[in-house]
């Protein structure tokens, strides 16, 4: 499946503001609205909660990039946030994720 069919079986981000994304209590990230594809994505593997990143929702949120996850092997840095799921899957650690709603 391409990435614009997996977008299209995710629930909507209408309601997010953003996810932030923590490493040992620092901000390593935010994800706006602005960058909607993260947004659903990172939304989706942490379940629409604040909630832990592992290597087991880093490997999924790999899988849901479908082609620009492997984009993203051949062209380091292109795609930051797919950058990080492959660091967490390959470096075996944790994040924090904070998923914040419009008020």
């Amino acid at each position: 499946m391409k990435l614009k069919e997996i977008l299209e079986t995710l629930k909507p981000v209408t309601d997010l503001k953003k996810v932030e994304l923590y490493h040992g209590g620092e901000n390593i990230g935010t994800i706006g609205q602005n960058r909607k594809t993260d947004l659903r994505i990172y939304a989706e593997i942490l379940g629409f909660n604040d909630n832990v990143l592992g290597t087991g929702e880093a490997s999924r949120g790999i899988a849901l990039y479908a082609e620009r996850a492997r984009e993203a092997r051949e062209k380091k840095g292109k795609y930051k946030f797919v950058d990080l799921l492959f660091q967490v899957v390959e470096e075996s650690y944790e994040l924090s994720g904070r998923i914040k709603y419009k008020e």
